[in-house]
């Protein structure tokens, strides 16, 4: 076997791999951010169909040599890459219940998984026809899949989607070229040097004509609406940041929660920035008067300022600025202001500097590229504000997985940090969204800041939390008014809480909750620890407060509520509810797929009888495939506080579990075919201990490195994932070269199957997240792997049948 054969599976897998991670990136743009989460379950789908085709289509396959068929579906994978990415862009998506909304979606989601559909066809015509170097092969499969996530973070750092979308085309078209050098023909390989040069050179013109913000490709749909091309447009690893507006227009004030007693007196000038199309906050114009910004007075969203003289702040979310506006226009002596996404505050502050007044030269203020909860972990002074003005969480999954949606803020472990780093007299300030309708997002609200303040020894967590609405409703009850909740770690002075009567008085906004009343009775008893999660109160919506291991602050439906009462919607997360509806539908397709992927293929073609023998082979390929992909899950969402992103976490945790399960692959080629079973056995059992022994000692390792900078989190968290990863990567080939030995047929199959498991193991993972915990998703791939131990011990009496050479007639078989 060749250099080449395993420099172009590597090439493969990276642009695979890279392609995944960029399609979450470009649907959370054109469609919903939910969606973006599809991508990478169907992506999996398209490798698993592929698999598939291998299998049943033997005879096609042997007409000419295997690298004739590894280079032209290479070259496929390439060529379909660019033509379903330009439909994508073609195409609105709409969604909607009718049929042709259906359609439309099922549209897109084949379109979408064509190019792995032919990815899927090379890795699996490789594994199969050189199945004795299947150690080999599997590491260079996954150790290009890690750099794939390298890749990835690069390309959108340096350029754009579209640009990065061409030049994982070239890689393709690479990997065909290198294949090609075999096959019995030169015109595959003229056509994939042409094809890699040319998206090579498309994918440089393209990003220097977008820094200059003039690319070539833009984006003419966003959730089925016509986009208007920005007046700014910025992409990275986590988000698409675009400015839209004009500089010369002026208009009314925008406030989050403005006071009814508040009259213009003129207008100002706004642009506003979006991430993804999807959450917009507004960059003000400021000349350094501010009397100018004299509305942000009447805002409830800064009401805790009324409290507060000389505060020293922090804020959670830098956004366009507003939030430090407000901060400065009321006197804080200090302004420390977080923002997860780095391109967020260099677009403020660098490219309309002049226009937000550059709030970066003012020597009060300092600025924390970072997650808001991961940096004030290590912060050392003392704080008089911490505000998290709106900060919604939805675009942060674009980083592919569900599970991710979620940063932490809203738990009960954020809290009791937020309020240790308070003064004594100090003040949470969390607006959000409430409805009289019914409970929602407040009273979750509440219920997290009693949990935190109960951890840190209050009595009484009453006494501590004050509720303040805007209460701008006029009368409408579908009206969800901006609500600031407001929590401090001492309880509440009479002098303070006059103080918030006055000013509640003043600008004609309502006190929902005080330690004097309560406005509802769900207030009333989420406060006082009586609603039992919502059920004392009589409500389906979950009040319970989130966690760490279930952060899911949004999602306000249990699993099993959700499906009885799907019509006990929270009355401020219709989205969200979408969102699980989507999840459990999602769930619902893909076992049902993956069962046909697994069943099917056999049934029809007359394999029964080695269906029947092989069932623990099936079963081991099953398990050790939902196993990796629970483990994978569950611990990108419970790093991303240690390493202060979800992007980091992702990266870190893909590239390390990748690449160590590659150099595990490897290892196994030293295995000699008469120790296979016992070297499964083995690596397995040690897996397995492994596996406990983390779970059990890595919270206290993180805790002691959470101080450290970031380097050394990082190498923290890859030290302990790495050996892990090292015996996950050894299960695949040692059980596919054993496996092979007796059902040589199938061996397509069993990649199919693995492939399978994992498609239908990244939904999974993330209701089981949901509904469970992370640390249920954990549980379940220890258990899973326990399986595969299991079903190992048992295999041996499956009876050997009898063995065919790779594709029949294949002259390039193992």
């Amino acid at each position: 076997m060749s250099n080449r054969l395993t420099s172009g599976i590597f090439l493969v897998s990276l642009a695979t791999l890279a392609l995944e991670l960029l399609l979450t990136r470009v649907w959370s743009v054109l469609t919903f951010y939910h969606f973006a989460f599809v991508a990478v379950s169907l992506a999996m789908f398209g490798l698993t169909v592929g698999a598939i085709l291998v299998y049943r289509l033997p005879g096609y396959f042997a007409r000419r040599s295997t690298e004739f068929y590894l280079s032209a579906s290479a070259l496929l994978f390439s060529v379909s890459l660019i033509f379903s990415f330009m439909t994508e862009l073609c195409v609105p998506f709409v969604a909607s219940k009718s049929i042709v909304g259906l359609y439309l979606a099922g549209f897109l989601f084949c379109v979408a998984s064509l190019p792995f559909c032919f990815s899927g066809i090379c890795i699996a015509l490789a594994f199969t026809c050189f199945s004795a170097h299947i150690g080999k092969l599997y590491a260079a499969d996954l150790a290009g899949a890690a750099v794939g996530c390298l890749f990835f973070a690069l390309a959108l750092s340096v350029s754009d989607g579209p640009t990065a979308i061409f030049l994982t085309a070239g890689i393709a078209a690479l990997a065909a070229y290198l294949f090609a050098e075999g096959a019995e023909t030169t015109s595959l390989r003229k056509w994939a040097l042409i094809l890699a040069v040319s998206a090579g050179a498309f994918a440089y013109a393209n990003a220097v004509l977008a820094h200059g913000q003039k690319p070539l490709i833009s984006f003419l749909w966003s959730r089925g609406q016509r986009s208007e091309r920005p007046v700014y447009e910025k992409w990275n690893p986590f988000s698409r940041v675009t400015v839209m507006g004009d500089l010369a227009e002026a208009s009314d004030p925008h406030g989050w929660g403005l006071s009814t007693t508040y009259k213009p007196e003129k207008k100002i000038k706004q642009l506003w920035l979006e991430l993804d199309s999807f959450s917009q906050t507004p960059i003000t114009e400021f000349s350094g008067d501010f009397k100018d910004l004299d509305f942000l007075k009447y805002d409830v969203t800064n009401f805790v300022y009324h409290l507060k003289q000389a505060p020293r702040v922090f804020i959670v979310g830098f956004g366009g600025g507003r939030d430090l506006l407000s901060a400065l226009s009321f006197g804080a002596r200090s302004v420390t202001a977080a923002d997860i996404n780095p391109d967020i505050i260099g677009t403020v502050n660098g490219r309309f500097g002049d226009f937000s007044g550059h709030l970066d030269r003012d020597k009060r203020v300092k600025f924390a590229a970072e997650d808001a909860r991961s940096f004030i972990t290590r912060y050392r002074e003392p704080l008089d504000i911490i505000q998290i003005s709106v900060i919604d969480t939805g675009v942060a999954s674009g980083s592919g997985a569900l599970a991710l949606t979620e940063n932490s803020l809203y738990t009960v472990e954020a809290w009791t940090t937020f309020l240790k780093r308070l003064a004594p007299d100090g003040i949470i300030s969390c607006t959000r969204w409430y409805s009289s309708k019914g409970p929602g997002e407040i009273e979750r609200l509440v219920a997290v800041a009693r949990a935190a303040l109960l951890r840190l020894g209050v009595k009484d967590p009453r006494r501590h939390i004050v509720v303040v609405s805007a209460n701008d409703s006029d009368g409408n009850e579908n009206a969800k008014p901006a609500t600031a909740v407001l929590v401090s770690p001492q309880p509440l002075s009479d002098a303070v809480l006059d103080a918030v009567s006055e000013n509640a008085d003043r600008f004609k906004f309502e006190v929902l909750l005080s330690p004097r009343k309560a406005a509802t009775k769900v207030l009333d008893a989420v406060v006082s620890g009586t609603a039992n999660g919502g059920r004392a109160v009589g409500t389906f919506v979950n009040l319970e407060p989130p966690t760490d291991d279930s952060p899911f602050f949004f999602y306000m439906l249990r699993p099993l509520d959700l499906l009885l009462h799907p019509d006990e919607t929270p009355a401020t997360s219709g989205s969200y509810l979408k969102a699980e509806f989507i999840l459990a539908q999602l769930l619902i397709v893909v076992a049902t797929l993956t069962g046909l992927c697994i069943f099917v293929p056999l049934w029809s073609g007359g394999d029964r009888q080695m269906l029947k023998s092989g069932w623990s082979y099936l079963l081991y390929f099953c398990a050790i495939g939902f196993g990796f992909i629970f483990v994978e899950i569950s611990q990108m969402q419970r790093l991303i506080i240690f390493l202060g992103h979800p992007t980091y976490s992702v990266t870190v945790v893909l590239f390390t579990l990748l690449l160590a399960s590659g150099i595990g692959s490897y290892l196994t080629q030293k295995v000699p075919d008469s120790r296979l079973e016992k070297s499964m056995t083995i690596s397995l059992a040690i897996l397995l201990v492994l596996m406990a022994l983390y779970w059990l000692v890595t919270p206290a390792v993180l805790e002691r490195c959470q101080f450290s900078e970031g380097l050394i989190r990082v190498s923290c968290a890859a030290g302990i994932l790495f050996p892990l990863g090292v015996l996950m990567g050894m299960a695949f080939p040692l059980g596919f070269r054993l496996a092979g030995r007796r059902f040589e047929r199938l061996k397509p199959w069993f990649w199919g199957v693995n492939g399978a498991a994992s498609t239908c193991g990244s939904v999974l993972s993330v209701a089981v997240a949901i509904g469970a915990g992370l640390s249920a998703a954990y549980t379940l791939g220890f258990a899973c792997y326990l399986v595969a131990l299991a079903t190992l011990l048992w295999s041996g009496k499956a009876g050997r049948l009898p063995s065919q050479t790779c594709l029949q007639n294949s002259p390039n078989g193992s």
